[in-house]
């Protein structure tokens, strides 16, 4: 994580310290490393992704020097108790929508649900 990072529990703001020469690096590596998207963890059940989630996912699928049109959003919650499945939501994400979103309720009961936004 980047030094200038900074968060609440309630929101996080990536820093960029360091990001620009890890990505190079990364992007001229052999075999080449491709960026695919973003996770991050929700400290409650919902794991729905807010506005500015996707407004950011949208800036990066609009950013030419990403090279990722469509990125990946993935979100994990904190599970109902102990020992109990953790929720996650995936997302597809286009400049202009989001596009069929993918929630996993649980790969154990193997559960999926594909909503619109």
């Amino acid at each position: 994580m980047p030094s200038d990072s900074a968060g609440t529990v309630t929101r996080f703001v990536r820093g960029t310290r360091g990001l620009r020469g890890l990505l190079q690096r990364l992007w001229a590596s052999s075999p080449r490393t491709y960026y695919l998207g973003e996770w991050h963890y929700h400290p409650a059940l919902n794991t729905t992704p807010s506005n500015a989630d996707l407004a950011q996912m949208r800036s990066i699928a609009l950013a030419a020097n990403y090279q990722c049109p469509e990125p990946i959003l993935v979100i994990l919650g904190r599970p109902a108790r102990a020992g109990a499945e953790r929720p996650m939501h995936v997302a597809v994400v286009t400049p202009s929508e989001t596009v069929p979103t993918v929630r996993v309720m649980g790969e154990s009961r193997r559960r999926v649900e594909e909503t619109r936004s």
